[in-house]
């Protein structure tokens, strides 16, 4: 008996023993990453060059959809026996392509001419124009439209708009055209300057544009009203104040921030001198604000100041695109053969 209950008695303490030990300690859920802080000047680049070697290249205008869906426009020319006039980031790496447009309107034969402008709401929606056509992509579908050809005086330089029933584009000559659910129509600009940018409100209650002659001798700033262009501004000659020579490039939100010969702009309050020509200003939010220009210049707004977030390199940058987390720069690097398309795509830290 006394056998008995001195094993019970082991038996009993180890049990305890084992039910007493310690639980694992568990860390407490941790919060998921900050998002970049938008307002921070912290990007590192990196630089991509295209072609060059067979024929000049350049890009001149550029698309952040996402993160891994980015597009880039103009013309590529990397050996004698092939042109491209887009490239696209999937997120790891760029893929050249070559996005047709009819060599004649209205006959069947295409090609991969030079793209002026894109202009993307979305993955499956997305509107290029090589000047003379405008190409609308569409759930992977590709729709030409040639109606536009009577109602443009020249060129087509910049696309804009809040939906794809209701967009604008403008280009030479003074040129505005309208698509109102499907239709374009031809806008009275009451201009002959080439008009180079148009930008709006997030709501299309307010529509930019702006350009200059090719002579440089003229510049012009439009508003529509929603009935007509109105000018804003306007140069024939000598500067004229606030903006001086030019007006380059438009961006709106919930005021207009424009760049100049003088600058940069918030409405007609002079907010920063740049060193070179600006030609192209973009934003995502008042405090997140990039632009980009000759020799090289990117700038960046933060919501309280300025900086320069790169060297002076000498190459022209046609235009800019800024998200959240990236900015991007196009243009052209003539250092290399006969000119090649570059990219400088900074992600922000």
């Amino acid at each position: 008996m006394i056998r008995f209950i001195f094993i019970a008695t082991i038996v009993l303490l180890a049990f305890n023993g084992t039910d007493c030990r310690k639980n694992p300690v568990i860390p407490p859920p941790q919060p998921p990453p900050s998002p970049p802080d938008t307002t921070s000047h912290n990007f590192t680049f990196t630089t991509y060059t295209f072609g060059g070697n067979a024929g000049s290249s350049g890009f001149k205008d550029v698309t952040i959809i996402d993160d891994s869906n980015i597009w880039v426009v103009g013309a590529i020319n990397p050996a004698t026996d092939s042109t491209y006039n887009a490239v696209h980031w999937d997120g790891e790496k760029w893929n050249s392509l070559q996005i047709q447009f009819y060599t004649i309107c209205g006959q069947s034969h295409t090609t991969a001419y030079p793209i002026n402008t894109i202009f993307a709401f979305g993955g499956n929606d997305i509107w290029f124009s090589d000047g003379g056509e405008i190409l609308h992509w569409i759930d992977s579908s590709h729709i030409h439209d040639c109606s536009i050809s009577s109602l443009i005086n020249g060129a087509i330089n910049k696309i804009w708009g809040i939906s794809s029933s209701n967009l604008y584009a403008v280009g030479n000559a003074g040129t505005i055209i309208h698509n109102s659910n499907g239709t374009w129509t031809k806008m009275e600009s009451g201009t002959t300057i080439d008009l180079r940018d148009v930008w709006g409100s997030p709501d299309g209650s307010v529509v930019l544009t702006c350009g200059w002659s090719n002579d440089e001798s003229q510049s012009i700033l439009l508003k529509y009203d929603g009935t007509n262009w109105k000018t804003v501004w306007s140069r024939n000659g000598p500067s004229v104040n606030p903006y001086g020579y030019f007006v380059s490039s438009v961006w709106e939100t919930d005021s207009l921030f424009l760049s100049s010969g003088r600058g940069v702009f918030r409405d007609t309050t002079q907010v920063i001198v740049l060193p070179w020509f600006p030609y192209r200003i973009r934003g995502s939010a008042n405090n997140n604000i990039a632009v980009a220009g000759d020799e090289g210049m990117i700038w960046h707004w933060s919501g309280t100041d300025w900086k320069q977030l790169n060297l002076q390199s000498g190459e022209p940058l046609y235009s800019v695109a800024i998200s959240k987390t990236m900015l991007i720069a196009v243009g052209s690097d003539f250092n290399i053969g006969l000119g090649a398309a570059l990219i400088y795509i900074g992600k922000r830290q």
